[in-house]
């Protein structure tokens, strides 16, 4: 079976993109089909796999999968991205709501720029003590949709933050699940600068939307910065996350580029 997909980028984090209204492609989205689209060298290739499909005529709804398969509950780049493809496919310009797993997503497209409306964290913890590598080192825990890790540190392109991810993701604190990891430094101009170890991709992506939503309260809270703040991603794009502690919602506002479409042989 040909399938039509379109690829797109959030800062550099990738996503294929399926259209599932008419629900033929339910099939083939078990794990062995999705890392083979994923798959670098022998399939699309992407960080993961965003499947579109509406209940009625204005009911958007969307699932997630990691490249491994395994079905996540929300994604910040993957939502901006599917809300410049809906925008794109109906012409829809202003607000309107994305169902993802767990909750409803306001989203907003104005002149191709895409602005997240997401809860507040849940479940934050501060100053976590980890023993990591028979040391203790602190985090801080923020559930943005997805359960995110936080580290500061003084040297963000220190070689070893990677290698020390997984012991912070697999961490019994966070069984069962695991949890995202993001280290990020606060550097001379108020920019914070992120690196993220996600979950279900094992590995370092090149922006994480929910992380980076994760670390802007973060920072607010360790340094004091203020709203907006501006997070700058591996890939060097920049995300704007803009929130009041007396309200219920961050705003998460970033590019979303389409980058090609074409169609993908896949069988059953």
């Amino acid at each position: 079976m040909m399938i039509p997909f379109v690829k797109y980028s959030g800062c550099g984090n990738d996503f294929i993109i399926v259209d599932n209204q008419d629900h033929s492609l339910t099939e083939y989205l078990s794990p062995i089909h999705i890392q083979h689209l994923c798959h670098r060298r022998f399939g699309i290739g992407a960080d993961g796999l965003i499947v579109f499909e509406r209940s009625h005529p204005t009911h958007f709804h969307m699932r997630i999968f990691n490249s491994d398969g395994s079905e996540a509950e929300m994604c910040g780049n993957g939502i901006r991205c599917l809300a410049h493809f809906i925008h794109g496919l109906f012409d829809i310009n202003g607000e309107f709501t994305i169902e993802t797993m767990l909750q409803q997503i306001h989203v907003r497209v104005e002149n191709g720029v895409v602005t997240v409306f997401m809860p507040l964290p849940s479940k934050v913890e501060y100053n976590v003590p980890l023993n990591i590598d028979e040391e203790e080192v602190f985090v801080h825990a923020l559930d943005t949709g997805v359960p995110h890790v936080v580290r500061f540190v003084d040297d963000i392109d220190c070689d070893l933050l990677m290698k020390s991810a997984p012991k912070i993701r697999f961490h019994p604190k966070f069984f069962p699940k695991g949890t995202n990891v993001n280290f990020a430094q606060l550097l001379p101009n108020g920019i914070v600068s992120i690196r993220t170890y996600e979950r279900g991709i094992e590995g370092e992506t090149l922006a994480c939307g929910t992380g980076a939503v994760a670390v802007a309260v973060a920072a607010s809270k360790i340094y004091g910065l203020s709203s907006p703040i501006k997070i700058k991603t591996r890939s060097s794009d920049v995300l704007e996350i803009s929130f009041d502690h007396s309200s219920s919602y961050v705003a998460m506002t970033g590019p979303a580029v389409k980058v090609f479409d074409g169609h993908c042989k896949i069988t059953g």
